[in-house]
């Protein structure tokens, strides 16, 4: 088998890899597609310490617990994750948010979730416990 004859074979293989490792990926959490997000901003605050997950598009997620700050892809797992945890929709309703959390965050004092979407709409929920 002469060399042309190889890289001939080998370039169906190669191109197919190459396009499947350099497609762009969508981000989805709990049915919530981070694509079509410009920013994203969770707050909460339990038991006196204040949690804050960031989303900025296209890469940028930030999570911070207390003074604690988190970026990069560590970061993104807890975004991912809260985003799971509350299932982000524009439809939901506050009370809806407020009860998800209550299973994750016994102690749950506030909340404020915003996000802004591809279309510059913002949308906003938030809680704040009456007895604190």
């Amino acid at each position: 088998m002469s060399a042309v004859d190889l890289i001939t074979r080998k370039i169906p293989f190669l191109l197919i890899a190459l396009l499947l490792f350099a497609a762009p990926t969508t981000t989805y959490a709990g049915g919530f597609e981070l694509m079509q997000t410009f920013s994203l901003r969770i707050t909460i605050v339990e038991n006196g310490t204040e949690h804050e997950w960031e989303y900025d598009s296209p890469n940028h997620y930030e999570y911070e617990e207390g003074s604690t700050v988190i970026k990069g892809a560590a970061a993104k797992k807890q975004v991912d994750q809260i985003l799971n945890t509350l299932q982000v929709e524009k439809d939901r309703t506050r009370k809806q948010y407020e009860e998800a959390l209550k299973e994750e965050y016994a102690k749950l004092e506030s909340f404020d979730i915003r996000f802004i979407d591809e279309d510059d709409h913002l949308y906003t929920w938030g809680w704040q416990n009456k007895n604190e």
